[in-house]
């Protein structure tokens, strides 16, 4: 992050090249072999210009239904689960929001022991639980539907009992 931040002022440099190598590219000047340059300001701004046009609504925009549900998931697991409870998750940003230690589904092939909640994303696709360790059962604890493009999809968490 903090090398991020130094690089953001070469960002204004990237672009006044790549103005100037537009500026060669569609000036009549220089195809015709004119002797004076430009600076290439005025490429600059459009590039400045179609940034901001990309960029900001995107910025001012609400966050969408399925954000939300993820921050109400992790809400319900941050006021619900100890700190030290392990949580398996289909996408690594709900145990990031519960400041708790996650186990992402996609990369297993079973529940691994430590895991005391499973939070399962319905989508009309693969909706089994992984295989349990021996002697575990589960059960439902928490619910979320939401609407996402359409179509209806639902946050189910888990806690694995025994």
């Amino acid at each position: 992050m903090p090398l991020t931040v130094f690089m953001i002022f070469y960002v204004p440099v990237g672009l006044q090249s790549l103005a100037k190598w537009l500026e060669s590219l569609f000036s009549k000047s220089g195809k015709e072999g004119g002797t004076e340059k430009g600076t290439g300001q005025f490429w600059f701004y459009v590039l400045i210009i179609t940034g901001l046009v990309v960029c900001v609504p995107k910025l001012v925009s609400p966050m969408r239904n399925d954000k939300k549900a993820y921050r109400v998931v992790s809400r319900w697991l941050e006021d619900n689960t100890a700190r030290d409870d392990v949580i398996m998750v289909p996408d690594p940003r709900i145990s990031f929001y519960a400041g708790r230690e996650g186990i992402i589904e996609e990369y297993r092939k079973k529940v691994p022991r430590r895991v005391k909640y499973i939070v399962k994303l319905y989508d009309g696709g693969n909706n089994q639980i992984l295989p349990l360790p021996p002697g575990k059962s589960t059960s439902e604890t928490y619910s979320l539907g939401f609407t996402y493009h359409g179509e209806e999809l639902r946050f189910v968490i888990y806690e694995i009992q025994g």
